[in-house]
């Protein structure tokens, strides 16, 4: 339901980062981490509330690794969108997990496409830890037998509002680097 209901959000999202698939477009590349920066900043910690043992060692390597790669492409990092109005209860955390997950396997299609069209000459330590396993989907896992049927709705409007801040992101991020 949660693929069903997100389908037009995701395909929009990446449809602005597409290109980076086939070329070493490194002003792309830049938009793209500055996105996931800013995103991350406001959707991990709704997360957080719900589940605190989502923060672990490797939820701050991924944050640093953004931190590096931005800092070496000499990039400055973006203010984080406003996340729409949720209760950050499971039901919510579940819909932003959803995304935040699909963005790990999103950097797992990625990183061996970038690491050969950059050869080394990009750092990429974001995309390294975002392709590693993590917690994410594990979290997710464990919220789903506390779900209720009832509250899919919520859960979708939550994965919603979770692409609306990586799409609002992305704006800003590729506008800034056009």
């Amino acid at each position: 339901m949660l693929r069903e209901g997100t389908a037009a959000n995701h395909g929009a999202l990446d449809a602005r980062f597409a290109a980076l698939v086939d070329d070493a477009d490194l002003h792309l590349y830049g938009a793209f981490l500055r996105m996931n920066a800013a995103a991350r900043a406001v959707l991990d910690p709704t997360v957080v509330r719900v589940i605190p043992a989502y923060r672990d060692s490797d939820f701050a390597d991924l944050h640093q690794g953004l931190q590096r790669d931005i800092k070496a492409l000499g990039l400055s990092p973006m203010a984080p969108p406003a996340l729409p109005p949720l209760r950050c209860d499971v039901p919510e955390a579940a819909g932003v997990l959803y995304v935040l997950d699909g963005s790990r396997l999103g950097a797992r299609f990625l990183l061996p496409r970038l690491l050969q069209q950059f050869q080394g000459d990009v750092p990429l330590q974001y995309l390294k830890h975002a392709a590693s396993p993590h917690v994410t989907f594990q979290a997710l896992e464990r919220l789903a037998p506390s779900l209720d049927p009832a509250d899919v709705q919520r859960t979708v409007h939550a994965a919603r509002a979770a692409f609306d801040v990586f799409d609002r992101a992305a704006q800003s991020a590729i506008g800034d680097n056009a």
